[in-house]
């Protein structure tokens, strides 16, 4: 083998090499997030989502095999689109109550307010208590069936 060919396969490994230790370094600075405090964050990313009345916010947060007794996610996707439309203005109160994780699912119990203003400014707030359970999937924690949430509608009649 030549020596300009020794040069160049000493380089590209002298390269990978390098990039193998700045990801190993970038990876090691990273902040480790707990279960419990990712799981926080997604009850507060769809708290805002719901805020916004955004559809696509909100189904992000839901595995693509989510079921609850109201039916499959696209349901559940249906219903948010018809709740906020009717209301003008949507404002939400959570507590987490309860945060289980085994491995790689949890179950969850959040006490919210759901409180929603119409075109006409009339103000009316439901208080719910919603269970569901949670998946990690991708590296991320995702809805895959609640409950509860239901007598939320009642909000937007």
């Amino acid at each position: 083998m030549s020596a300009t060919k020794k040069g160049i396969i000493l380089a590209v490994a002298g390269g990978v090499l390098v990039a193998a230790v700045i990801i190993l370094v970038a990876r090691a600075r990273r902040p480790v997030v707990s279960d419990r405090q990712q799981i926080l964050q997604l009850i507060e990313d769809m708290r805002l989502a719901v805020e916004r009345k955004s559809v696509s916010g909100c189904m992000h947060y839901l595995s693509q095999d989510y079921h609850d007794a109201g039916g499959s996610r696209r349901d559940l996707q249906r219903l948010m689109v018809g709740a906020f439309r009717t209301a003008n203005d949507i404002e939400l109160s959570v507590q987490a109550d309860q945060i289980e994780v085994t491995g790689r699912t949890a179950a969850i119990s959040v006490r919210a307010d759901v409180t929603s203003v119409s075109r006409e400014g009339a103000r009316d707030t439901t208080p719910l208590v919603v269970r569901a359970t949670l998946a990690k999937e991708k590296g991320r924690w995702v809805v895959t069936h609640a409950e509860g949430y239901e007598e939320g509608g009642t909000a937007f009649e």
